[in-house]
């Protein structure tokens, strides 16, 4: 069966063949712990309907368990591993499935996403990886051909939105790249199939009421767009049973701000009627992303007897956010950076409201180590084994050894970025590459931690200068001394 075509824009064609046969299901809670994910993209050329793909790939996983013990451990709860090069040469799984994720859901109040949690991990062979009715598998394919613009006026003029068709190739792996000091992943995804199974059960939204909003705020670069973004992606993928596919629009509110009079509340009315549209096909996930929503949202504190054009288009936002929750399909998720500046009435429309701040050193350890096992993977820096967080928590860090000083010396480096977002962390390392010499076999990883260090004081010093506009001669924090 393929999928029934969205009215705007067209589903890809290698999206449609993933759900072949997938028949739809009713909404389930996953037991909290001892829940298993197996992720299985499939390679664009697959033919494969979905219930052959979750066969060929619990097969491959139970026959291939104690090799895979040798080779990499099951990855920790809120952690995940992709398999990729472990394919046999020449076998049905290497022709039909470009990659294969495992992922452990977080288990109990101690686990949190993206940090080492407390526990023993099990290994491949103790699962049973052909039955257990705990080890999920999700079978997919990428859409590949990016966003689309959404316009919500006749002329074109208006770009209310950008779309994309999910799983999308342009946020895959942004979900895991993540990493946050609290478990708000697992929480995310809780509250959805929660919210879900409300609808599923018919519960009376007069006595429990839900809107399925979700509200993320904090300072800027602390990854609340980018969580908002992996969560429409992943939900696409853990929901595929429900779902044929999944649709992710991000508004543009400033678009939405018309220079006539009154005519911004009307932008964002045929802007809901567009999202509407699409969601009135039961069998897509309609998630809508609101970056920014003070620019909808903004306090309402209008003088006079008529109301302002942002008077109007917050009432306008809130109709549309009442009424569209009776669709069960839809899911809002939205962000700002200056929650005080936020009109109340919103703020209680929403069901999960999350504070996300700077990441603590421990957050910034985890992101500065991924980023390295990056560079290491694709040889610019050379191999060598690095500690996780909880193995090198488990060391003395004030007598550090041979065996552990490079992940203590990555350690000090994350102890000196405090305060910095993991949005400016993720933009050191090439700052620290570019003060390094190239080699054709892999720059030196301790050079390069000693780059990395000076580049995080540089970083800290140029944020002090500008905080207190005493920059050098010649910069915007100081043009009186400017020099010719």
């Amino acid at each position: 069966m393929n999928l029934p075509q969205p009215r705007d824009p067209p589903v890809s064609p290698l999206a449609a063949k993933a759900h072949q046969s997938a028949p739809p299901s009713k909404a389930v809670v996953a037991p909290r712990g001892g829940v298993w994910h197996v992720e299985v993209c499939l390679k664009p050329t697959s033919s494969l309907s979905v219930t052959s793909g979750v066969q060929m790939s619990r097969a491959f996983l139970a026959q291939m368990a104690d090799t895979l013990d040798s080779l990499r451990p099951l990855p920790a709860p809120g952690h995940s591993c992709r398999l990729q090069a472990d394919f046999p040469e020449g076998s049905d799984i290497q022709r039909h499935v470009a990659f294969m994720d495992i992922v452990q859901d977080t288990v109990g109040p101690q686990g949190v996403n993206g940090l080492d949690p407390v526990g023993v991990c099990p290994v491949w062979a103790t699962l049973n990886w052909a039955t257990d009715p705990r080890i999920r598998v999700h079978v997919f394919k990428l859409d590949v051909h990016g966003s689309q613009t959404e316009d919500i006026d006749e002329e074109g003029t208006v770009h209310a939105a950008l779309s994309w068709i999910l799983p999308s190739s342009d946020i895959d792996g942004q979900w895991e790249s993540l990493v946050f000091d609290s478990n708000i992943k697992s929480a995310l995804l809780d509250y959805v199939q929660m919210a879900m199974l409300l609808s599923e059960r018919g519960v009376d939204p007069n006595r429990v009421s839900w809107n399925r909003v979700v509200f993320l705020h904090g300072p800027p670069g602390t990854g609340k767009t980018s969580l908002c973004q992996a969560l429409a992606h992943k939900l696409a993928i853990r929901l595929n049973d429900q779902y044929q596919y999944g649709q992710l629009f991000e508004v543009n509110s400033h678009s939405l701000f018309s220079k006539w009079f009154s005519e911004s509340g009307n932008l964002v009315q045929r802007m809901f009627e567009t999202i509407r549209s699409i969601a009135d096909d039961p069998t897509v996930l309609v998630c809508v992303m609101i970056d920014e929503v003070e620019s909808l949202a903004a306090t309402r504190k209008a003088g006079g007897n008529e109301p302002t054009d942002a008077l109007r288009v917050v009432n306008a936002l809130l109709t549309q956010i009442d009424q569209i929750k009776r669709l069960p399909n839809v899911l809002i998720l939205t962000t700002s950076n200056v929650s005080g500046a936020i009109d109340l009435a919103f703020v209680d429309r929403a069901d999960f409201k999350k504070y996300i701040g700077p990441p603590s050193t421990r957050a910034l350890y985890q992101i500065l180590l991924s980023s390295v096992e990056e560079l290491m993977r694709v040889r610019i820096l050379q191999s060598h084994p690095l500690l996780s967080l909880n193995a090198l928590e488990n060391t003395n860090l004030s007598l550090p050894s041979d065996s552990n000083c490079l992940s203590y010396a990555l350690f000090k480096a994350a102890q000196k970025a405090n305060g910095l977002s993991g949005r400016i962390l993720k933009k050191l390392p090439l700052l620290a590459l570019i003060k390094m010499t190239p080699t054709s076999d892999g720059a030196s990883l301790s050079e390069f931690i000693e780059c990395l260090t000076q580049v995080v004081d540089e970083e800290i010093s140029d944020r002090n200068a500008l905080r207190s506009g005493n920059g050098p001669p010649g910069t915007l924090n100081n043009p009186d001394k400017t020099t010719y």
